[in-house]
């Protein structure tokens, strides 16, 4: 199952997008590297405005889960497999596909106690999703103007 995920992950090519203050440079068509467009449009019955308001509220909700996993240790590694599982949840819900693989690799470490494993990825994980984030930020702005 993983290696299906894998395969249909749209790369984020681990470019950082151009800083908030300057998206104004973006053109209207520009899309996040980190999320597919299409197929979360799709999820949501091609409704295009209720994707966006998805993608804001993943934005405003997601937080809370990623502060939790900012500090695994071996006391707290259940925990964090739990908070890993719901970001991966709001990750799939709006087709932020290299988030969910990476969320699936770090929740199945966690569920393994691998906690050197999970060490090792977390760091790079929280930096995808705040990556992730800003992305889709710019994005229902730029749409929001149209």
């Amino acid at each position: 199952m993983l290696n299906f995920i894998i395969d249909k992950i749209k790369k984020c090519d681990g470019k950082k997008s151009a800083p908030l203050d300057n998206k104004e440079s973006r053109s209207p068509d520009w899309q996040p590297d980190c999320i597919d467009v299409r197929e979360g449009t799709m999820r949501f019955g091609n409704n295009f405005k209720s994707y966006l308001r998805i993608l804001k509220s993943f934005c405003e909700n997601i937080s809370e889960l990623t502060e939790k996993i900012k500090n695994p240790t071996a006391e707290n590694l259940s925990d964090y497999a739990i908070s890993v599982h719901g970001i991966r949840g709001g990750c799939l819900a709006i087709s932020a596909n290299t988030c969910v693989a990476r969320a699936q690799e770090l929740e199945l470490a966690a569920k393994a106690g691998n906690l050197d494993e999970v060490l090792r990825k977390n760091g790079e994980f929280i930096e995808l999703l705040e990556e992730t984030i800003t992305q889709i930020k710019e994005f229902t702005e730029l749409k929001e103007k149209e």
